[in-house]
């Protein structure tokens, strides 16, 4: 009875690279595509949390929505060389901090104008609007050929 009950608590550990597998079952695009659904109904539900549980459920959506940020610095690490990789990240981080500070004040004066819910349901519709046109205009590059290929050659 004991070498059974040894056998029923032990505990396996399974380890799980996300990146690979956000990579292996989707392409870039789909990520892209994920990330903004997640965060669009993350900032539709936080419009309209009433309490505390609904509220951090919300902002867990959103956060799942944002952690992009890191598959996106592995392609970006994956499709240009090393001497390129740390100027077009480093833009890369510049543009979401940018965008941070120039969205402030007309998220500030929609705030103003409509209420924060309503301000939030405003920013849900324009990701919607930024996942259509996503979904409409980028395109995953061709399998096998990616800018470190490309720059290498020319």
């Amino acid at each position: 009875m004991e070498k059974k009950m040894e056998k029923t608590n032990r505990n396996e550990i399974i380890e799980i690279d996300l990146i690979r597998l956000i990579k292996a079952l989707w392409s870039k695009l789909w990520v892209l595509i994920l990330a903004a659904v997640l965060c669009g109904a993350g900032a539709f539900a936080f419009a309209f949390s009433s309490g505390a549980a609904s509220t951090m459920g919300a902002r867990l959506l959103e956060g799942a929505g944002l952690a992009i940020t890191i598959p996106c610095m592995v392609i970006l690490a994956n499709e240009f060389p090393a001497g390129t990789y740390a100027r077009v990240s480093s833009i890369f981080l510049c543009c979401g901090g940018l965008g941070s500070i120039l969205a402030a004040k007309p998220l500030a004066a929609a705030a103003s104008a409509a209420g924060w819910r309503g301000a939030l349901l405003f920013c849900s519709a324009l990701l919607v609007a930024a996942l259509v046109l996503t979904w409409i205009f980028v395109k995953d590059p061709e399998k096998g050929v990616s800018a470190k290929q490309t720059e290498s050659r020319g």
